[in-house]
């Protein structure tokens, strides 16, 4: 992982551009302290939550 971080990173640095210095810090730190870009075990965590999250609204029927 440290290997495409390291190709990567550069070029996610360009698309953030200026306009956003706090996203490029936090994801830099994110990533110093991950050692990696990201972590998949996280992101299907957090994902499956919002899921969830949102089918808990529907389902009580305050979505609407």
């Amino acid at each position: 992982m440290q290997e495409e971080w390291a190709t990567w990173s550069g070029r996610l640095a360009a698309y953030l551009g200026d306009d956003h210095p706090l996203a490029r810090r936090v994801g830099a730190a994110a990533g110093q302290a991950m050692q990696t870009s990201s972590s998949p075990d996280h992101a299907w965590d957090f994902g499956l939550a919002r899921i969830v999250d949102g089918l808990a609204v529907l389902a009580s029927g305050s979505g609407s």
